[in-house]
């Protein structure tokens, strides 16, 4: 079994160690009892209680408890001791755990709903929960007219530039090059888990979702 070599060796502290903090079940725990009353609002359920019956509320209503749960990020070791084969429920190598939208996928929700995917994940979501059930007056995004008088979110031209290899070289440099001395345990479990989704995601920005790949080889 390999390894990647950085933990060896590594100091040990003198100073006592904190106390971890109780990990969160799920996203709306990370949440404060106002913004969890603002979704409740936003999704037309009881905001009186408190905040495990809030939290509660939004796990059983239909339009919000798809978002209660992050992405699983995936250690190397899960990819490298997974076998599909040998997987009876059909769970990928995250184990089976819940796994939610991304955050570019809450961002093209927010998008072709016409609204702004300005903020942080809260905004985006309660924006959401707004314009789907009806509630408030959401902010919205830049939009168009069309020939039958609906409005619809404005489209940006795609860039067809060739990439830059020296700035994508740059930016997975940055992100392979870690203090290992005093990163997490959490940064280096998912340190090459990370760097492969930089990759990934500059490969599909640069190379797929400009068609290179049909035009070199034409």
């Amino acid at each position: 079994m390999f390894s990647f070599g950085y933990a060896r060796g590594r100091p040990r502290s003198s100073k006592p160690k904190k106390k971890r903090k109780a990990k969160k079940d799920n996203w709306f725990e990370k949440l404060t009892l106002d913004q969890l009353k603002q979704l409740c609002t936003a999704v037309k359920a009881p905001v009186s209680g408190t905040k495990p019956a809030v939290v509660q509320r939004l796990l059983s209503n239909e339009s919000s408890k798809e978002y209660a749960y992050e992405p699983q990020r995936i250690s190397w070791r899960a990819y490298a001791n997974y076998s599909y084969d040998s997987c009876d429920d059909g769970s990928g190598p995250g184990g089976g755990k819940p796994d939610g939208p991304c955050a570019e996928t809450i961002k093209s929700r927010v998008r072709e709903a016409g609204l702004s995917v300005t903020g942080n994940k809260f905004e985006l979501v309660l924006r959401l929960m707004q314009h789907l059930n009806g509630v408030g007056n959401p902010k919205r995004g830049a939009v168009h007219v069309n020939e039958d008088g609906e409005c619809q979110p404005k489209k940006r031209a795609k860039s067809m530039a060739l990439p830059d290899a020296d700035k994508m070289y740059e930016r997975v440099a940055k992100k392979v090059d870690i203090d290992f001395q005093k990163a997490s345990d959490w940064t280096l479990k998912y340190h090459a888990h990370d760097v492969m989704m930089l990759i990934n995601k500059l490969a599909q920005q640069e190379v797929m979702d400009k068609q290179l790949v049909s035009t070199l080889s034409a």
